[in-house]
């Protein structure tokens, strides 16, 4: 036996004495044809977005099931021939199947991406540095302000005028470290 829920919609006109019949009807079909009630009935007034037969307010009904699948098919009939009810629906649930969780170690292994190889940091710097070499040969030379330099007490006022260097493009030097770390 698998376990189905049937939603069906009854007009608002009913009275809710009709519409308990109506349930009641539909569940003792369920249990002549085998089935076995499970839970309890809910219903509730709802609201359409679209109009069916005439009706913009229904009533929503539900109940869940057991039943084998050979007299479903009887069950179907009977609900085609219920002329109060506006639509039905008969829905199959699915038996939930257990997950087992995530170990801490196992999720670290799945957002921590390994490099394919292993680069020493000299082989990384002598990269960025090639990078950076490369980068402002593409930018042409241009000179920098002597304002913007800070003369360091390890190197005299000379030496920094004659270490004046290209500009470099910031997109470039991106561009070059993430082919180098392959990101």
């Amino acid at each position: 036996m698998k376990t189905y829920e049937i939603n069906y919609l009854l007009p608002i006109e009913l009275d809710n004495e009709k519409a308990q019949e109506i349930a009641l009807k539909l569940e003792s079909l369920v249990q002549e044809n085998g089935g076995i009630l499970i839970g309890e009935r809910k219903t509730k007034k709802i609201k359409l977005g679209y109009e069916i037969k005439d009706s913009e307010q229904v009533i929503q009904a539900c109940f869940r099931f057991k039943i084998d699948q050979s007299q479903l098919q009887t069950l179907h009939q009977e609900l085609k021939k219920t002329q109060e009810i506006l639509r039905y629906i008969v829905l199959c649930e699915k038996e939930a199947k257990i997950i087992k969780p995530f170990k801490a170690k196992d999720i670290k292994s799945l957002l921590i991406k390994k490099p394919s190889s292993k680069i020493s940091s000299d082989e990384i710097d002598a990269k960025i540095e090639d990078a950076i070499k490369d980068a402002t040969e593409s930018v042409g030379e241009e000179n920098i302000d002597a304002e913007n330099i800070s003369p360091s007490k390890d190197k005299p006022d000379d030496i920094l005028k004659t270490e004046k260097k290209k500009k470099v493009g910031l997109k470039r030097i991106e561009e070059k470290l993430n082919e180098i770390l392959n990101i």
